[in-house]
């Protein structure tokens, strides 16, 4: 049984953030030709409305996830990254149970988060769609492609 995760605010001061950010930049690259990829580099982590959690587990580093304002009722999700060592042990489960808390307690009403398309991406989208999470139009800004999938969760 795997030991308790505990989520608390986190920075890209952290090495363990800054490595487990690269781990997954790296797994997608390598999935994804460059110009077709549209994950945060490190940079984006630093946005001033973004809020960085990390889910610890035994003082390691299991997962992370980032929440920023849309406006006033839409949150994205811009992260939700497990280590591949705690892949399928509940971690992305609990931070995005985190996430909805956070996002509720902070007046939104539904979450957006895009997520690539073709099979390196169909766990992701099977994992949201089993947690309510339904397809939408792209966000203000965002250009509709066929690489992007924006996925939508009421929390009326």
């Amino acid at each position: 049984m795997p030991s308790t995760l505990t989520i608390r605010r986190t920075s890209v001061d952290n090495a363990e953030v800054r490595t487990l950010i690269a781990l997954h930049l790296a797994r997608l690259t390598a999935a994804v030709p460059r110009e077709r990829a549209f994950s945060s580099e490190l940079s984006a982590y630093l946005e001033p409305d973004l809020v960085l959690w990390g889910g610890w587990r035994a003082r390691r580093l299991a997962g992370l996830a980032a929440l920023c304002s849309v406006d006033g009722s839409l949150g994205e999700i811009r992260a939700l990254i497990t280590h591949p060592e705690q892949f399928r042990r509940g971690v992305g489960r609990a931070l995005l149970t985190h996430l909805r808390d956070s996002a509720r307690a902070t007046g939104y009403t539904r979450l957006v988060t895009k997520v690539g398309q073709g099979p390196v991406f169909a766990p992701m989208l099977a994992f949201y769609s089993a947690h309510g999470f339904l397809p939408g139009p792209a966000l203000a800004g965002e250009r509709p492609n066929s690489d992007a999938l924006f996925l939508y969760l009421d929390m009326k």
